[in-house]
């Protein structure tokens, strides 16, 4: 009842609640009616478009590109505006969009590094617990378009230490092995699924 009050951190606990509770309808039309000039809900946003475009890449075309679309403009913001937190979750979503979207692996790597940096310059009050898990995630992620399968292994090995719950080690694992396929990374691939059972 008192969404229309709620900051965005209720809002967005709330939209995942509704994501998990199989009312992902009104997840998405929650988030789009409180998106603008917040990297964060555009984000969340994005990243339920980007699933519903995952189950069903040609059903859900305009889905994808305009997850695609949040994720790049949240990034550009964030970047902008210096919350590194912000520019790393959304970067990295971009490098994946744009590969999966795109088959854009110069851009998605020129993307990764770009993330990278941010994650470096995360402030340390925004570096804990699950802020840290999923900067752990994205330096993985990143690393996989850069090439650095060893790093990458090792960053998703670290991030499955800061005890995700089920649902966020579904999702990482989700979109490390999409990516590995995407660049026909079979070593990468196998790594990952080894990691992942490893880690569970």
């Amino acid at each position: 009842p008192q969404r229309a009050t709620l900051g965005e951190k209720p809002l967005v606990k709330l939209a995942l609640a509704l994501e998990m509770t199989g009312r992902q309808s009104e997840a998405i039309e929650l988030l789009r009616s409180r998106h603008e000039g917040s990297t964060e809900i555009a984000g969340v946003l994005a990243g339920r478009l980007k699933r519903l475009w995952l189950t069903d890449p040609e059903t859900y075309a305009g889905d994808g590109e305009e997850a695609e679309k949040l994720y790049r403009s949240a990034f550009q913001q964030a970047a902008q505006t210096g919350d590194h937190a912000q520019a790393l979750y959304n970067g990295i979503n971009t490098a994946f969009m744009t590969l999966a979207l795109h088959r854009n692996e110069d851009d998605a790597r020129a993307l990764a590094a770009q993330v990278l940096r941010h994650c470096k310059l995360v402030p340390p009050e925004k570096d804990r617990d699950k802020d840290k898990m999923w900067r752990l995630a994205t330096e993985g992620e990143a690393a996989l378009y850069l090439g650095d399968t060893g790093s990458a292994l090792d960053k998703y090995r670290a991030a499955l230490d800061q005890d995700p719950d089920p649902r966020e080690i579904d999702s990482m694992k989700k979109q490390a092995l999409w990516a590995a396929r995407l660049l026909d990374r079979k070593e990468a691939e196998a790594g990952l699924d080894k990691v992942f059972s490893e880690g569970r």
